[in-house]
């Protein structure tokens, strides 16, 4: 999955029902309810200059396939707003709490956390380098461990757990337990998700530092 806002058409403050993947229509994302689309946002409203999608806290919020994936890395270019609640980037879940993974704020100031579940037992990774502004978030899970970092930095790591079933992919929102909520309420410009862990390898350093070419983003 690759999805990049600089490659959305359409203009500043439009509704968005679809925001495609680069890599595969599989992997599109989309929102059927009007009032449910997030905005795109361009030039001086976007993220550092560049395109992004806002998403409002309240209730945007884009879903995607429902795909079995277990071991992944995932990386994203955000604006935190550090509000201090929860608000969910990405993730697959589902109503029993079975959390395949999913990536959120806490209520701590600069704490960002990739979660897995069985449905009883948790796991988290957490960092606290997840300060406000423009950041480039890489978490991942595989096969043993989570990991999440910010801007390139460390890993934060714990031991994950076994975890099947889920919902479909979610953007902006967790759908867990009862019902959707932790509705992200900033920008997003792209998000790339990978089938499998590259936490170990160069590929994590140069999508990182892709991302922050592309939207002006200090990496280490």
């Amino acid at each position: 999955m690759v999805l990049d806002a600089r490659f959305i058409s359409g203009s500043d403050g439009d509704a968005i029902g679809t925001w495609s993947s680069r890599t595969s229509s599989t992997y599109n994302m989309t929102q059927a309810t009007t009032a449910n689309k997030p905005l795109l946002k361009l030039g001086s409203n976007g993220l550092n200059g560049q395109a992004t999608v806002l998403f409002d806290g309240t209730n945007d919020y884009m879903d995607g396939a429902n795909e079995s994936i277990d071991t992944c890395s995932f990386f994203c270019a955000v604006n935190n707003t550090n509000s201090l609640t929860y608000k969910n980037i990405f993730g697959r879940s589902s109503q029993t709490y079975i959390r395949n993974i999913i990536v959120l704020t806490e209520t701590a100031s600069n704490k960002l956390v990739v979660n897995r579940s069985d449905g009883s037992t948790s796991k988290t990774a957490a960092t606290t380098d997840f300060t406000a502004g423009a950041r480039i978030v890489n978490a991942y899970y595989d096969g043993t461990n989570l990991g999440i970092r910010i801007d390139g930095k460390s890993y934060s790591t714990q031991t994950g757990v076994s975890s099947t079933g889920g919902r479909s992919w979610n953007l902006g929102y967790l759908y867990d337990g009862p019902s959707a909520s932790y509705y992200w309420d900033s920008k997003m410009s792209s998000v790339i998700l990978f089938k499998n862990s590259v936490a170990s390898s160069s590929m994590a350093k140069r999508v990182e530092h892709s991302l922050g070419y592309s939207f002006k983003i200090a990496c280490s």
